[in-house]
């Protein structure tokens, strides 16, 4: 079996994950321990991550993103990094025999001093010693060809082998996906997320629709398993697409604790996500600060609290964004906060809101009741379903509804039965998303899975 890991390799040196980012990582940490290989993409071909890399890099990434302090969360381990610059020398290496094959030497030395120059940005080392680490692993690799990289597909076979992809990475490159099931005799499974760039292309930058479905079309050309997170996005899936069968697993909540917080003690509203225009954070801080003018008696010194990194917004919006929360004290957005930072503010906050305009499931909402805080949302049926119906809803662009749902959070009648709402929430957890996985891949694979899930997985 394995797990294609090309996301979190380029998202490890991320401060905080996205919510796909947590996907891939847990994937990774259950398989790599069920002893399944993590593998990455170099071009449309794929190489196997080597098992003490694997465990260096989930370590590394555990650290990082949960808030640990210290050299521990900030440099990378030492097989990890030496292994990370190979694999840069290898990208290089694919670009120049390319070139050298197609007779164009110039482009062939150029690509190679361009290579070395730009993986320098996000290196521990200084930009020069970088350089100099590459140039030798990239010599090396050309003069000493054993020393490249196992390439997937030159390893043994298994009987019923699996790829699976669950970050979307690479579902663009239609000859990647066809090798492996034609050449490798690998079978596929692809976990789809969302088809919000199809279906709300307005809400991304222009071209997202048209690389979104290139990616479902390789998908229903290639995938002999399809898993999605929601039965919204399956039943997105039924109707954009000649995929008709599509398994949903629902995505695991983390516990961040709480719950025991007493709602004296709760203070403030938190949001999560990329600050992008899907997100509709721009109208949400609008009505927060509408609220905040009608009601200071309520509201004293608490504040909404978004945590995003930078995502894609005009300049216009942009702008509005950062006046709206510079000159206000009643907003903050924090960028690249731990998952622990995130977690103890969702634990103790007075609510959750969300306003998006749309979702393919919804990881914060489900988190947040988790952690016994209450849920404001959209009334869209992503935010339906992963709430299990247990949050306060808010038609789609009504300030007055929405401004009503913040004055009930300080009202105590109305906020205990918010609270209470909270306790019948029953979260998804990973082991039995992990139990479901298996269980289709058997059924899928028919007995020769059967013989290989002994294998990879923990079963009794």
């Amino acid at each position: 079996m394995y797990l294609d890991v090309t996301r979190l390799l380029e998202r490890v040196r991320a401060q905080s994950p996205t919510g796909i980012d947590r996907v891939e990582f847990e994937y990774a940490k259950y398989l790599h321990v069920n002893g399944a290989n993590l593998v990455t993409q170099i071009g449309e071909r794929m190489v196997i991550v080597p098992a003490d890399v694997s465990r260096e890099l989930l370590d590394f990434a555990a650290k990082r993103w949960n808030g640990t302090n210290g050299a521990a969360a900030t440099m990378m381990p030492k097989r990890f990094a030496a292994w990370d610059r190979r694999l840069e020398a290898e990208r290089c290496v694919s670009k120049v025999l390319v070139a050298l094959r197609n007779g164009r030497i110039r482009e062939a030395f150029l690509t190679a001093f361009l290579s070395t120059i730009s993986s320098v940005g996000s290196a521990p080392q200084s930009a020069k010693v970088r350089r100099t680490l590459i140039l030798l692993e990239l010599l090396k690799r050309l003069f000493f060809p054993s020393s490249a990289v196992v390439w997937l597909g030159r390893a043994p076979m298994q009987e019923q082998t699996w790829y699976i992809n669950v970050g979307h990475t690479g579902l663009n490159k239609s000859h990647m996906l066809n090798h492996l099931r034609t050449v490798c005799g690998i079978q596929i499974a692809i976990y789809i997320h969302d088809l919000l760039p199809v279906s709300h292309p307005h809400l991304f930058r222009e071209g997202e629709r048209d690389k979104h479905l290139t990616r479902i079309a390789n998908v229903e050309r290639n995938a002999n398993v399809v898993l999605t997170n929601s039965r919204f996005t399956a039943g997105e899936l039924f109707k954009r697409t000649n995929i008709k069968d599509a398994a949903v697993l629902e995505i695991g909540t983390l516990a961040h604790g709480g719950g025991g917080v007493a709602a004296d003690a709760r203070s403030g509203f938190v949001s999560i996500g990329t600050v992008e225009p899907r997100k509709n954070y721009i109208w949400l801080v609008r009505c927060w600060l509408e609220f905040c003018e009608a009601h200071p008696e309520l509201v004293g010194n608490e504040k909404l609290t978004i945590f995003g990194r930078a995502g894609w917004l005009s300049g216009a919006e942009k702008l509005e964004l950062d006046k709206m929360a510079d000159q206000r004290s009643r907003v903050q957005i924090i960028s690249g906060a731990s998952d622990r930072e995130i977690g103890e503010k969702v634990a103790s906050a007075r609510a959750y809101v969300s306003a998006a305009h749309v979702e393919g499931w919804g990881m914060p909402l489900a988190e947040s009741l988790s952690a016994g805080t209450p849920v404001i949302a959209s009334d869209v049926p992503a935010h339906r379903e992963v709430t299990q119906d247990q949050a306060r809803f808010f038609r789609p662009g009504s300030a007055d509804e929405l401004i009503q749902l913040l004055t009930k959070c300080f009202d105590q009648r109305e906020y205990e039965q918010m609270l209470q709402a909270t306790s019948r929430f029953r979260p998804w957890g990973w082991d039995e998303h992990f139990k479901k996985l298996e269980a289709i891949l058997s059924q899928s694979a028919g007995s020769g899975f059967s013989n290989m899930r002994q294998k990879f997985f923990d079963v009794a």
